[in-house]
């Protein structure tokens, strides 16, 4: 029997894995490979020109396309800006399906040169809400424009893509929403791929811990509101870290005896953070998508706190404690500060997490769908 072949568009490199949406094509990727299929893998570049070996141990072949500063008069631009001839034409040499990954690279869906393909977008997120919830009341920045603008395109255009292509949710709450909303038919979900392997510390911790891309915009919304509303109330310690932080985060880090940052650890130090911390605390700005980072500690951490928004992509909404304002969440800190993670709580999260993120098991449920 002959190979299996597949192309893969990512929206970015997805190597290294520092931000969250990398860790689901880093291993997709590797879990296709596993199971025996021919990987094409095209990978949208942004400034700098960045290859990444370990990526071709799994791919037969990989391309990379810088992202142009285009804008569309009418498309969102995370759309309109990987519009790229050479990525369509290598695409045209073969007749294999393509899978893209993201709102952000399903342009092609429209070209006519592709009417013939199967063709399958994976929904990382509601692209609308999650732009929505980046908008700023009372704000009249360049920025919030922007973030405004791109919402409406994004809407409109989701709402014609899930009439066009098959789609593959990795929550449920985005099937949801692109079923109800959207009026999507050809749809169905495939948990994200995520190594789930449990290294989970027994005992006490010693402080609360966020950690995240803090140059990603809802990541320091996040942080900011933590720091504003929860930290500057009580004697807690609170250790923020993650990659390229702004001025104005690292400067409210500070204004506090209790408040620290750690700019751009390793891994093996975001790890130890993670591990010696007694509560992460994750609370989310919009509800689409499922949040690595909340799934990093519960791989990792001892008690974590989320929002409902952080929770809506997982089944196990009982896998963390939901606070949505600002005195639920600094009652449980006071409560969950003082009781130690054991063996049961940890036996616990492992049988309720042990179903979800098994590679081998979800690169069958997609290749099934695919093929």
């Amino acid at each position: 029997m002959s190979a299996q072949h597949l192309h893969i568009i990512c929206l970015n490199v997805p190597y290294p894995l520092d931000m969250g949406v990398n860790f689901e094509a880093f291993y997709k990727i590797k879990a296709l490979y596993d199971a025996g299929i021919k990987l094409h893998v095209h990978c949208f570049t942004y400034d700098q020109h960045v290859e990444q070996p370990v990526l071709t141990a799994y791919c037969d072949t990989i391309q990379y396309y810088k992202r142009s500063k285009r804008i569309g008069l009418s498309l969102p631009y995370i759309v309109s800006s990987r519009i790229n001839e050479d990525l369509f034409s290598n695409l045209l040499k073969d007749n294999y399906p393509i899978l893209m990954d993201g709102v952000h690279c399903s342009y092609l869906v429209g070209d006519q040169r592709f009417k013939n393909r199967k063709l399958m977008v994976r929904v990382l997120n509601v692209e609308y809400l999650y732009y929505k919830g980046l908008i700023k009341k009372g704000s009249y920045s360049f920025k919030n424009l922007y973030y405004r603008i791109e919402s409406r395109r994004l809407r409109k255009y989701e709402m014609q893509l899930a009439q066009k292509v098959a789609l593959s949710c990795l929550s449920h709450y985005d099937l949801d929403y692109f079923q109800q909303q959207y009026g999507a038919k050809n749809i169905h979900y495939t948990p994200l791929f995520f190594p789930g392997k449990l290294e989970l510390p027994v005992g006490m911790g010693n402080y609360c811990f966020y950690h995240g891309n803090l140059s990603v915009p809802e990541n320091e919304i996040a942080v900011m509101w933590l720091l504003e509303h929860v930290f500057s109330q009580t004697n807690t310690p609170f250790v923020i870290a993650g990659k390229n932080p702004s001025k104005k985060l690292v400067d409210k880090s500070h204004e506090h005896s209790n408040t620290c940052i750690a700019e751009n650890p390793s891994d093996k130090e975001m790890l130890d953070l993670i591990q010696k911390a007694q509560i992460n605390i994750l609370p989310s700005v919009n509800a689409t998508g499922i949040k690595i980072k909340l799934l990093q500690a519960l791989c990792h951490g001892r008690h974590c706190i989320t929002n409902s928004n952080g929770a809506k992509g997982f089944s196990e909404d009982n896998l963390f404690t939901i606070a949505d304002d600002a005195a639920t969440m600094k009652e449980y800190i006071d409560k969950l500060m003082k009781i130690p993670f054991t063996e049961k709580h940890a036996q616990e999260r492992e049988y309720r997490l042990k179903d979800n993120f098994d590679l081998a098991s979800n690169a069958q449920k997609l290749l099934k769908w695919i093929y």
